[in-house]
């Protein structure tokens, strides 16, 4: 069978995307099936995302490929539904991003511009809807997603995967001090507003105001560090390490460098960093909404909070801070819960659900 794997984030180890696309592509090869990707260095540089599906759709008619199937992602799903049955992937539905940020639900400067407003429907969108109405099956992140898809694009829930994401053995400590004090609570993600960077900020600030001890290891930002500390008040800054990028080959020590993984995020897919940091052993506290729902019971495989308040961050940050055994147990839970999740298998999922459909 002939594939063609369409995205504009390239496959690489460094990045969540580039991570799931990685492993969904070896598996494809591992089957014997003819594998093309079309991502931004087949098609060289572009004046504008807008051109990313435009150059895609030409680049597969010039080629000699026919394909059997094509994996879109979705910004670029919309162009390629004609011409073979399209597993549409989303790591978040755009259009129920955009809708969120409309209503001030996440942080979004873009969403304020009239002509943002005005255009980015018009080239975005409209190929992302396009691709959710009429591809083939739709590979998705979340149940929230799942349940936006039935609604908006009036999909049936067997066009529809909710796929899981991975986490690599060789990145899992082999052994983990969960003793340490003060704990470390570990951020590992791009330092955005959209991240719910206020959130953790404001929540560590209420902790220093308590007296309670932590360290915070802000890892991954994108960003340098005094551009990171300039926006963290001065007091924390002698219990924050903050390290703005770093290779997988590191992850594993930074995991067993932590206690507790903290995600604030306004909105999200399946975050690979909770998957990886629940294999680890560590007690997960995370924002209530998308993938994180999906994988975290509140109370039990780890402590869920109300998106965007950084009180009740604090609080359960608290809480995990001050017990010892709950935080072991959590942190247990939440390895067991993953357990069997490793990349094989999640991909092996996702090509079999392919192969079925076809």
């Amino acid at each position: 069978m002939k594939i063609v794997h369409v995205s504009e984030c390239p496959t690489s180890l460094n990045s969540g995307m580039g991570r799931i696309q990685y492993n969904w592509n070896r598996e494809i090869e591992s089957r014997g099936h003819t594998l093309q990707c079309i991502e931004p260095k087949e098609l060289g540089k572009l004046k504008h995302p807008l051109f990313f599906p435009i150059k895609a759709k030409a680049f597969l008619r010039n080629s000699s490929i026919s394909p059997d199937a094509i994996i879109s992602h979705e910004p670029a799903s919309g162009v390629f539904v004609n011409k073979a049955p399209v597993f549409l992937v989303s790591h978040g539905i755009e259009a129920r991003y955009w809708e969120l940020s409309l209503k001030g639900k996440i942080p979004n400067q873009n969403a304020g511009n009239f002509k943002t407003r005005l255009l980015f429907p018009l080239w975005r969108l409209s190929v992302c809807n396009k691709g959710l109405r009429k591809a083939h099956k739709l590979l998705l992140s979340n149940e929230e997603d799942a349940n936006y898809a039935q609604l908006k694009f009036n999909r049936k829930a067997s066009d529809i995967m909710i796929f899981k994401n991975g986490y690599y053995f060789e990145s899992v400590p082999a052994q983990k001090s969960m003793m340490a004090e003060p704990p470390v609570i570990l951020w590992n993600a791009s330092w955005l507003d959209r991240k719910g960077k206020t959130v953790l900020v404001g929540a560590l600030d209420l902790l220093y105001k308590k007296g309670i001890l932590f360290h915070c290891t802000i890892a991954g930002t994108g960003y340098p560090e005094d551009e990171v500390l300039s926006e963290i008040p001065a007091d924390l800054h002698p219990f924050i390490t903050v390290i703005s990028k770093f290779q997988s080959s590191e992850e594993m020590q930074l995991l067993a460098n932590s206690s507790i993984f903290v995600l604030p995020s306004y909105f999200e897919g399946l975050p690979l960093s909770l998957i990886q940091a629940m294999a680890s052993g560590l007690c997960c506290v995370v924002s209530d909404n998308c993938g994180q729902r999906d994988v975290i019971k509140h109370n039990l495989s780890g402590l869920l909070f109300e998106t965007g308040n950084p009180e009740k961050l604090g609080i359960e940050l608290e809480r995990v801070i001050k017990d010892i055994e709950l935080r072991n147990r959590l942190a247990e839970n939440s390895k067991n819960e993953v357990k069997d999740w490793n990349w094989k298998s999640v991909s092996k999922e996702v090509i079999d659900f392919i192969e079925r459909s076809l």
